[in-house]
């Protein structure tokens, strides 16, 4: 059986990217360079399709503050393990996550997941 010390479950989409960009975000044309990495967008392919994704710099962040205090980085996506993997390597943040999975759709546990995990979103000013 595979252990995992301290799993942190980071999800992918609307969390470690946007489909539209922060209000801080729209100062950057998307063709220019950036000097900081949050102000690109990144082109994805999702499934065949080209789409835009803007990064969340506070969650990405918290993401790479999380590593460094050596916690288990899971990613997940309703989208499936092949976006979550994507989205990480797009990112740049491959060599910091241990495990991709598809999203949960429930869980087996005597308590809330609330009374033991509370959820974190921090909005992206």
């Amino acid at each position: 059986m595979k252990k995992i010390r301290k799993p942190i479950p980071f999800d992918v989409d609307e969390t470690l990217i946007k489909d539209e960009p922060a209000p801080w975000q729209y100062k950057t044309h998307p063709k220019e360079e950036a000097d900081d990495e949050f102000k690109r967008p990144i082109m994805m392919n999702y499934y065949g399709m080209r789409r835009v994704r803007w990064p969340h710099k506070r969650h990405i962040e918290l993401l790479k503050a999380r590593h460094a205090i050596g916690d288990t980085i899971l990613v997940w996506s309703a989208n499936g393990i092949a976006w979550a993997e994507e989205v990480v390597e797009r990112l740049g943040l491959a060599h910091l996550v241990h495990y991709a999975a598809d999203k949960p759709t429930g869980m087996f546990d005597d308590k809330d997941v609330a009374d033991w995990a509370p959820r974190v979103w921090l909005e992206d000013k």
